[in-house]
């Protein structure tokens, strides 16, 4: 039986993350910026950016372990994890002792460390708040996310401007914060529950096998990895497309503040809009107007329509981003919540880390229309193959 001291635990864990996400933000550009200016130019920043990438996939598996240990202690063990890689990160800026394979390793250990525990937190939503609460709750996790990444952007420049060791150290506070809050949840989290699998490294890829079998969850995962497939891939291109017209920075800068503000908005909205909508009608009224969205900048590249037209398929995705959630968490066993989850997250981001790469290659070969018109035949078939395949309503 779950107490509502549980529930309120897990609230104040949830939004506590708010910290970790912005800061980890920051420190993500951090890392970056010190790996091209200390460690042999854009060749490691390319290097530090695959190991960033490794390091949410492996923290997509190996948050997994939530479903053979209690949640909040994957939390808390992800939360060291990240403060203690911060902490080293900080002292090698500090003193300047850079080293390219041991910057690469701290990046993968970031990613590492929040996605595990960010599978940790999906994991103890599932099984601490009713199954009512669980679009309104996912949504909140999404509406987190916008918010940090918003306020993020705004400063992330100015606080490594002054003083490149500033980002790790805010980071490695703000794990620390996160794993203090995270010590009531682990206290008052139920100890029983569903029977746990016994633990093995090949359990930990089993959450593929339960998409596989499961027709709605493969069609849910197809369509979302297919859409953010072609999303990642356009959105790479349309920021590439103004700079290399000659757009002022700062007005680039402003596009994407809008479109995260659209973001946030649509994070804000999605809960309801997931309650309002059936799952099938939410897909397809996505995908239909991401479909429009990348058709219209195809014909018009002038930056008031990208602005228009990317934020209002933005605002939608974090409703898709629900719905999806929802749906997964709904048909999944209980005890295989995080690997499911990881699965899931895994298959999205192989794909969307081919994706700005592919799409890329074929802008500077081609032109931002064709692009753009391949982004939009993209989600139209994902459109198409949510109509048929997607279930009508969650359970």
């Amino acid at each position: 039986m779950v107490n509502i001291d549980a529930r309120t635990a897990l609230w104040l864990v949830l939004w506590s993350r708010v910290l970790t996400t912005f800061s980890g933000a920051v420190s993500a550009l951090a890392y970056s910026v010190i790996a091209i200016h200390h460690l042999g130019g854009s060749s490691a920043g390319v290097a530090v950016a695959t190991c960033a990438a490794v390091g949410v996939l492996l923290g997509n598996l190996l948050g997994g372990i939530a479903d053979f240990v209690r949640p909040p202690l994957v939390i808390g063990a992800a939360g060291l994890l990240g403060c203690v890689t911060s902490g080293v990160a900080f002292l090698i800026t500090r003193s300047h002792g850079y080293d390219l394979p041991v910057w690469c390793f701290l990046t993968l250990l970031s990613g590492l460390a929040s996605t595990a525990a960010a599978r940790g937190e999906n994991t103890a939503i599932v099984h601490v708040a009713p199954r009512d609460q669980l679009p309104r709750l996912f949504g909140a996790v999404s509406m987190r996310a916008q918010v940090a990444a918003a306020a993020a952007g705004t400063v992330s420049g100015a606080l490594i401007a002054a003083d490149r060791a500033l980002p790790f150290a805010l980071d490695a506070g703000a794990w620390t914060v996160s794993v203090l809050i995270a010590v009531p949840l682990v206290r008052r989290y139920p100890r029983s529950g569903s029977p746990r699998d016994s633990f093995a490294l090949a359990e930990l890829v089993r959450g593929f096998t339960v998409i596989a079998r499961s027709s709605p969850l493969l069609s849910i995962v197809a369509v979302s990895a297919l859409a953010n497939t072609f999303l990642a891939g356009a959105g790479a291109v349309i920021t590439i497309d103004l700079i290399d017209r000659g757009v002022d920075v700062r007005l680039v800068g402003l596009v994407e503040a809008a479109v995260n503000v659209a973001g946030l908005l649509g994070s804000i909205a999605s809960g309801l809009i997931a309650r309002r909508l059936r799952t099938r009608q939410l897909f397809v009224l996505v995908l239909a107007v991401l479909t429009c969205s990348m058709a219209v900048m195809a014909v018009r590249g002038d930056v008031p329509v990208v602005v228009v037209a990317l934020s209002c398929g933005v605002f939608l995705i974090p409703s898709l981003g629900v719905s999806a959630a929802v749906g997964l968490a709904t048909l999944t066993p209980p005890e295989l919540q995080a690997r499911t989850s990881g699965a899931n997250s895994a298959v999205s981001l192989l794909l969307t880390t081919v994706s700005p790469a592919a799409l890329g290659a074929l802008y500077v070969h081609t032109s931002r229309s064709v692009v753009l018109s391949v982004a939009a035949a993209g989600t139209l078939v994902a459109a198409v193959i949510a109509r048929v395949a997607v279930p009508r309503q969650v359970p």
